[in-house]
């Protein structure tokens, strides 16, 4: 499938990447990282959080790169991470939560992903050292 990809949706790229960290055949996965490499430059599937008080369907460097050691890794320059860190760390919320960056087709859900939405992005600053380190009692 994912060797049939052409114009996939932000989503569908993003789970391709994901799924080649954990492939097999190392070759084969660096060859489909290359070309889903090139297609989400090309489509331009990267979205920054260029507003972090926008509420619109975002797909940022974070979103790929999770934690440094993923392969999307390699589709972002450290200036453009440091960056889209410090912004993540600007939209924490005053309860300590981030809010979710897509539609919310019906209120009841909003605050059950934005707990799944807090989790993520809390695993991701830890992922790249920008949580302090736990006190010790």
């Amino acid at each position: 499938a994912i060797d049939g990809l052409g114009k996939p949706h932000p989503y569908e790229a993003r789970s391709a990447l994901y799924f080649l960290d954990h492939a097999t055949d190392a070759g084969r996965a660096k060859k489909a990282f290359e070309r889903i490499a090139g297609i989400v430059r090309e489509q331009k599937l990267v979205t920054p959080h260029l507003d972090p008080k926008s509420h619109d369907e975002a797909h940022t460097p974070l979103d790929f790169a999770a934690t440094p050691a993923t392969t999307a890794r390699k589709l972002f320059d450290d200036r453009t991470i440091e960056a889209e860190l410090d912004t993540l760390v600007s939209m924490q919320q005053e309860d300590g939560g981030w809010q979710i960056d897509w539609t919310v087709w019906t209120p009841i859900v909003e605050s059950e992903w934005r707990g799944v939405q807090t989790l993520r992005r809390l695993l991701t600053l830890r992922a790249y050292g920008r949580l302090p380190a736990r006190a010790r009692s």
